[in-house]
């Protein structure tokens, strides 16, 4: 066997792993920077509609600051656990594709190598086994790549139904917008003297009624993005499973 021949292989698998590899990581990274700022958006949205019904409502924010941080808080963990559940997927999603892409390369190789053994064959017999041999690795190539773009679909899928469901997820149904934006000086009287009450309402309203629907609208979001990806690591082992047991005995 030319070891020079086989360095060269290695050599050469290596270097386009490690393309791929950056170019992968590199999306993961964007993926990852793309998730921090859909979630301080959001929650910076929910700072900001609470600040405004304060000022709506002429209370000093000052004085409710303790109040406006839990709602933030309960809003961010909810929004949160939406990111969790499609970072998670993204990265099983990643870290098969990343196995699969390493498998192929293998593959390739030894397609190479036996190229190789033909070439100093004379033996009818060994020719036959090492065509098949070639036609099984080819095979099993040709099956992760199947894999690979299954992984790269739903890497997909997570990128544009995270920021949707993330986007969707309450984005203040502020007064401003249900009262017609009258702030004339009778409205500053009324605020005046009942805003303290209105406030204390809205609050309530957010804790006893609202917070609560956020939470279960993330909780079935997040599940259904557990189910997503509980049905693609089933298929992902069934693709396995089957790609290890075509024709076995000539993988020896």
């Amino acid at each position: 066997m030319n070891l020079e021949f086989l360095t060269n292989i290695k050599s050469s698998i290596e270097e386009l792993n490690n393309v791929e590899r950056e170019s992968s990581f590199v999306e993961l990274e964007l993926y990852q920077r793309a998730s921090k700022e859909l979630y301080k958006k959001k929650v910076e949205s929910m700072q900001r509609f609470l600040i405004e019904e304060s000022n709506y409502y002429k209370q000093n924010t000052k004085n409710h600051i303790e109040q406006i941080n839990r709602v933030v808080q309960s809003y961010s963990e909810a929004i949160m656990r939406i990111i969790k559940a499609y970072e998670k997927f993204y990265m099983d999603a990643f870290k098969i594709r990343q196995s699969a892409r390493d498998n192929q390369k293998t593959c390739v190789a030894n397609i190479a190598v036996i190229e190789k053994k033909k070439d100093n064959c004379t033996n009818k017999r060994l020719l036959k086994k090492y065509s098949d041999m070639q036609i099984y690795f080819a095979q099993k190539k040709l099956n992760y790549t199947v894999l690979i773009n299954e992984c790269t679909a739903r890497i997909l899928w997570c990128i544009t139904h995270m920021e949707e469901d993330v986007l969707s997820t309450y984005n203040g149904s502020t007064s401003l917008t249900i009262v017609n934006k009258r702030l004339g000086f009778l409205h500053k009287i009324r605020m005046w003297i009942y805003g303290k009450g209105y406030y204390k309402q809205f609050i309530e309203n957010l804790f006893d009624e609202t917070l609560p629907k956020i939470m279960v609208d993330a909780n079935e979001k997040a599940a259904v993005v557990a189910a997503t990806e509980k049905g693609f690591l089933k298929q992902v082992k069934q693709m396995n499973k089957q790609i290890q047991a075509e024709k076995k005995d000539l993988a020896a």
